[in-house]
C-alpha cells in the first residue's frame, strides 16, 4: 500500500473552462476531507493538474490553471488512490 493510498488521496477527473479554452484531467484533491471546491477557494493561485487535454488535442503531464480565469468547473469523475 503506497502513501497516498493510506491516506486517502484521491483525484478526480474535471472539466475546466478558463481563458477561453477548455482543460480535462486530474485534479489531486488530497485527503477524503478536501473538497474541490475548497481548493477552488484557498489561497494558492493556480490549480494543478495532470494528463490534460487541452481542447481536446493531445495529453499535456502537467498543466497549471490560473484561477483567475476559471469560469467553470465540472466534476468528471472520481478515484481513490
Amino acid at each position: 500500500m503506497d502513501d497516498a493510498t493510506k491516506t486517502g488521496a484521491r483525484r478526480c477527473s474535471v472539466s475546466i473552462e478558463a481563458d477561453g479554452r477548455t482543460y480535462v484531467g486530474l485534479l489531486h484533491v488530497g485527503d477524503a476531507q478536501t473538497r474541490v471546491s475548497d481548493l477552488l477557494t484557498d489561497g494558492r493561485p493556480f490549480l494543478n493538474l495532470t494528463d490534460v487535454s487541452v481542447d481536446g488535442a493531445g495529453i499535456e503531464p502537467f498543466v497549471a490553471v490560473s484561477k483567475r480565469y476559471v469560469r467553470t468547473v465540472r466534476i468528471l469523475g472520481e478515484e481513490r488512490r
